[in-house]
């Protein structure tokens, strides 16, 4: 999916940097990376971050399309 937008004096973004979004997966989806530069390989234990199930997803989906029916 493609979020094309074009800032204006209306809008803010919030975006994590290539490294903070890297160490995120890996503590979201408990993957293996280097505690530090050169150093050990570690798995990480899974940490999500959003507690986000299908329930969620569904009850998302249909507040959404409600929401967009009437735009």
């Amino acid at each position: 999916m493609s979020w094309d937008h074009y800032p204006d004096a209306n809008s803010a973004e919030v975006a994590f940097t290539r490294d903070v979004q890297r160490i995120a997966r890996v503590h979201h989806y408990g993957l293996r990376d280097r505690v530090s530069r050169g150093g050990k390989d570690v798995r990480y234990a899974a940490r999500p971050l959003l507690g986000v199930d299908s329930k969620v997803e569904i009850n998302l989906k249909h507040i959404l399309s409600g929401w967009l029916s009437k735009v």
